[in-house]
């Protein structure tokens, strides 16, 4: 069905009932009404449909999946959600495991700005992976995040964005903080012929938003860090719509669609194909090995996600991190190949006697990684 939205499904549902729960998705995020209210009109233009009811062989959750008209959608982002993880996103045992968007849906959405292939334009990296760290610890002084700034930019860097913890400043404080350390890299950028990018990060009231979105262009930022699930992904979507910016996406507050694997949705549906669609250019996510619980195989599925093919929307950098370490490099050069971003945060700030050394370091390791 070419004009159609296909949801898979996991169901952890007793075998002998799966035909009746995967009917009961259905049902439930389209017309939420008893059986016997569905009138014939009804269930052929509006009631979801049941392609297949796959039963589990090793005990584990059934694959189910299920049709919908993409028209339902409205071509829209909160309303796609809506659509295929409403109301059974609050009751249990069903995750949502796999989205396949036409190109009736996709057409409408301009996703990345810049994606892979632009941003390393503007970067300059041809070909290596990129590095990013971040402005922290939250509770260090301007000055300090000047001449962080300035050592990471003279050093090289790639990307340096906000730590997501500096949120916590009014409009004034945050401006002027943008204004210093965005001046902090232009001058190590003019100095050394570098490229270094700040994303500072934009969270806050509503209707303080747009005022600390024009602060940091004002100052010359190019790009912006962004925790879609704090601000909405809409709201993205429609800053990525205005602004000609590098948007930087940060997980905070999704993962309680992640920790109970029966429920919620997978990382690579959520941080992948949906951040990209709002049109995020790169996207944080939890490496393994560090601080939090993503796997090996959750990971590589993200990654595909955002730099896979999805209608003529642009591939996006996935950015492992968590944790990371010097000593990580050689596996996370395996795991992600080039076109990743290696945020790595404590562990870059920590690793040396200063910023610079350490960027270099860390810069130093990659290229020998990947020539």
């Amino acid at each position: 069905m070419p004009d159609s939205i296909v949801a898979r499904y996991a169901l952890s549902c007793p075998a002998a009932e799966l035909a009746k729960a995967a009917r009961a998705v259905a049902v439930e995020q389209t017309v939420e009404v008893p059986e016997s209210l569905i009138t014939p009109d009804i269930e052929a233009r509006v009631v979801a449909k049941v392609l297949d009811a796959v039963p589990a062989k090793d005990g584990g959750p059934h694959q189910v999946a299920i049709s919908y008209d993409a028209a339902l959608s409205g071509w829209e982002l909160p309303r796609l959600l809506n659509l295929v993880y409403g109301n059974v996103s609050i009751q249990t045992g069903i995750r949502l495991v796999g989205l396949e968007l036409p190109a009736s849906f996709l057409s409408r959405f301009k996703g990345p700005n810049f994606g892979v292939a632009g941003l390393r334009r503007r970067l300059r990296v041809p070909r290596r992976p990129l590095l990013a760290t971040a402005l922290k610890p939250n509770g260090a002084s301007t000055e300090e995040f000047e001449r962080l700034a300035s050592d990471f930019a003279r050093a090289g860097g790639d990307l340096l964005k906000d730590d997501q913890n500096l949120c916590d400043q009014g409009l004034a404080g945050f401006a002027e903080r943008v204004r210093r350390v965005q001046a902090a890299v232009t001058e190590a950028n003019a100095r050394t012929g570098g490229h270094t990018l700040y994303c500072p990060i934009l969270c806050g009231p509503a209707d303080e938003l747009e005022g600390r979105v024009e602060a940091a262009l004002g100052a010359g930022a190019e790009g912006i860090l962004v925790p879609p699930f704090l601000l909405g992904l809409d709201s993205v979507r429609l800053l990525a719509k205005k602004h000609r910016i590098v948007l930087m996406a940060h997980p905070s507050f999704t993962g309680t669609f992640f920790s109970d694997r029966t429920h919620g949705m997978t990382p690579g549906l959520l941080l992948g194909t949906l951040f990209r669609l709002a049109g995020c250019d790169v996207s944080i996510f939890p490496n393994p090995g560090g601080r939090f619980g993503f796997s090996g195989a959750e990971c590589a599925e993200l990654s595909a996600r955002l730099r896979g093919p999805l209608g003529s929307l642009a591939p996006a950098f996935p950015a492992p991190a968590g944790g990371m370490t010097f000593a990580r490099l050689p596996d996370m050069a395996r795991d992600y190949g080039a076109d990743s971003v290696f945020l790595v945060g404590g562990g870059l700030l920590e690793h040396s006697k200063s910023v610079y050394d350490g960027t270099r370091a860390f810069l130093d390791a990659i290229d020998e990684l990947v020539s």
